[in-house]
């Protein structure tokens, strides 16, 4: 990985559903916990690149060069948002009733997706991104939808109903490490 790249990403251990969590520091989105990020995807035209088609969450970047292509969303020629780009990929989102981020409380029963859903403005989803390896759960809404275009605002799930994880004990001093 190139100096840039490693500058852009800061990893975060998901304790929580034991998983890592790439997630982008950029001077141009500066992030305070679960603030939004903005991220539009314009209607893919060419069959080989994704530009700015796509988008990661694991790498919350549409930069190939960040994402090596292991994108979670995209906007297809159909104008719908895919949600499985590659074999192994087990991706799947819902919609959801709220209408703010932040009254995305729990996780949905049923209404899921596997392949894509059409966007609509103001509608709320949340996605269970799933590589088949690492897990991680987001949630986003539809700030814009056009048949070129479609604006997102994101942030990670949090399952405001589990609680608070707790806190490790202190270490009973020097010791080895095996």
């Amino acid at each position: 990985m190139t100096a840039r790249t490693w500058k852009r990403i800061g990893l975060v251990s998901c304790c929580a559903i034991g998983s890592l969590v790439l997630l982008a520091a950029s001077p141009e989105q500066p992030r305070k916990g679960d603030e939004p990020i903005r991220v539009t995807l314009t209607r893919r035209v060419k069959a080989d690149v994704y530009e700015t088609s796509a988008y990661s969450f694991r790498y919350a970047s549409q930069d190939v060069e960040v994402h090596k292509n292991h994108v979670d969303l995209g906007l297809g020629t159909c104008g719908r948002l895919h949600v499985s780009f590659h074999g192994g990929q087990e991706n799947q989102i819902a919609r959801v009733g709220a209408k703010k981020l932040d009254e995305v409380q729990s996780w949905p029963a049923k209404g899921w997706q596997k392949s894509c859903v059409n966007p609509e403005k103001d509608a709320v989803y949340v996605m269970d991104v799933n590589d088949g390896k690492t897990r991680s759960r987001v949630k986003f809404r539809i700030v814009e939808a056009k048949p070129d275009k479609v604006t997102i605002e994101w942030a990670p799930f949090r399952d405001e109903l589990v609680g608070k994880a707790g806190t490790s004990g202190l270490c009973g001093g020097e010791h080895d490490c095996n």
